[in-house]
């Protein structure tokens, strides 16, 4: 193994107890012989244990990112723990080449009587800050973190939501070497999600990463190099896309064997190790824009709450315009008619090149929630309009499958996951002029025949009266 990495795992091993007196059994023992100097081999799993991580290797460069997949319980959240310190392994070793900071767990190490800004203070000194490191950054941490007057509130009258916008805001402030991330990019309110993906482009930039995540576009987006773990086994490591082919074998009732037989069949080649050149990021921030809905009755701060605001990174993305087979009526609202055709077309420049570009018509109701969300993920091949230059998408829903009611559009579009442009359309007002019932619109074929011996032979009799 070179001497360049960040993070190297070598052999790595965690075995845990499920049965609690078993447990307490056996370190009785284990406490008995240590003082009786008799060797206690820790080799094999006995009854009442499980190998949560089983002789896992790896290496990461310095400045690059992994990207660690798996179905639940596969070992990805021991494996991070392992390797921030936080718990022991049986077997192997974990070195760190600089200062490691983990984003799992974010509200550990708040004391709930104290406030957001003691707790800030307290976080940085077990991160290993000096206060005055600490007071440069608390301007930032507080405005990022977003809290309000609350952050001068104890810690216990927060939600677990607010717990962690604070505790991710501080972590990500004192830019360490090693960023160790367990599925935080789900979390929070959608002006939170937006800035923690920002916030993680840029400090891939400065760091080398670690990702684990049940998203394959975070993989894509954020990683160099992935690793696939299966009941505590590491069965696939290197090119992300790759790996999550491999992934897509996994199935619970299977083990490791099966699951590197399938992959083992499977007419891609996986190479064991993927040398993946470190690609650079855009610093840019997407700038946030505002149009003028009044007419709908709705102010920024109610359409931001219910649909979420807009954005425009005017580095990558200009010259955007978007067409609909609809006029207007009097009230401003878009027309259209349940089950009819819609038809878009949208224009943009890109002035980069975007790695995963996607786009997106997301349709919500008045209260914010989301009805549907057609994307671009069903143009093939997926992701393919990325290039510099002019585009020109023609977007077509066979049949708009809602019923009566007002619908707020959007136009979203994403360097996944995040945004590079999203502005609002306004109100569809759509009409049921057919006499369909319930909330949506579905398409059905109706026909007579002559009897039910004209029946095909694979149907089964439900009822008959």
């Amino acid at each position: 193994m070179s001497s360049d990495f960040a993070i190297r795992v070598s052999s790595v091993s965690k075995k845990y107890t499920i049965d609690a007196e078993e447990g307490r059994k056996r370190r009785f023992v284990r406490l008995c012989r240590e003082i009786l100097g008799i060797p206690a081999p820790e080799k094999e799993v006995r009854s009442g244990e499980f190998w949560a991580l089983r002789d896992i290797s790896f290496e990461i460069k310095q400045g690059k990112s992994l990207g660690i997949v798996g179905l639940n319980g596969a070992g990805k959240s021991t494996l991070l723990k392992v390797i921030l310190g936080r718990i022991a392994q049986n077997h192997g070793e974990v070195e760190i080449n600089g200062q490691a900071g983990g984003l799992i767990e974010l509200n550990a190490g708040f004391h709930p009587e104290l406030d957001g800004v003691r707790n800030i203070y307290n976080k940085g000194v077990l991160l290993g800050k000096s206060k005055a490191e600490i007071d440069s950054k608390l301007e930032e941490i507080v405005k990022f973190a977003d809290l309000g007057d609350f952050i001068n509130s104890p810690v216990k009258t927060y939600s677990s939501g607010m717990q962690v916008r604070l505790g991710f805001s501080i972590v990500v402030h004192f830019l360490p070497e090693i960023i160790i991330c367990d599925e935080i990019l789900a979390v929070g309110d959608f002006d939170f999600r937006q800035k923690c993906f920002e916030k993680i482009i840029e400090l891939k930039n400065q760091s080398s990463f670690i990702l684990v995540s049940h998203s394959n576009a975070n993989i894509l987006q954020f990683c160099d190099v992935a690793v696939l773990l299966h009941k505590g086994e590491m069965i696939s490591i290197g090119d992300p896309k790759q790996v999550l082919k491999h992934y897509s074998f996994c199935n619970a009732k299977l083990n490791t064997f099966e699951v590197r037989e399938k992959i083992r069949n499977s007419k891609d080649e996986s190479p064991e190790t993927v040398v993946v050149s470190k690609e650079k990021e855009s610093d840019e921030k997407a700038k946030v824009v505002e149009t003028d809905f009044s007419k709908y009755g709705l102010d920024a701060k109610t359409i931001d709450s219910l649909f979420g605001p807009e954005y425009q990174a005017e580095e990558t993305i200009t010259d955007v315009e978007f067409y609909l087979n609809m006029e207007r009526d009097e009230n401003g609202c878009y027309m259209h008619f349940a089950g009819e055709p819609l038809v878009g077309f949208l224009g943009f420049r890109l002035l980069k090149e975007c790695k995963n570009l996607r786009i997106g018509l997301p349709f919500f109701d008045e209260t914010g929630k989301m009805i549907m969300g057609p994307d671009s993920r069903d143009f093939e091949p997926a992701w393919s309009i990325k290039g510099v230059g002019y585009h020109v998408m023609k977007i077509e829903l066979k049949a708009l499958p809602v019923n009566s009611g007002r619908y707020w559009l959007t136009v979203a579009m994403k360097n996944d996951p995040a945004f590079v442009y999203r502005r609002h359309c306004g109100f569809v007002s759509v009409k049921n002029h057919l006499g369909y019932y319930g909330e949506v619109f579905v398409g059905s074929t109706w026909s007579k025949i002559k009897s039910l011996n004209k029946m095909e032979k694979k149907f089964y009799q439900v009822f008959s009266k």
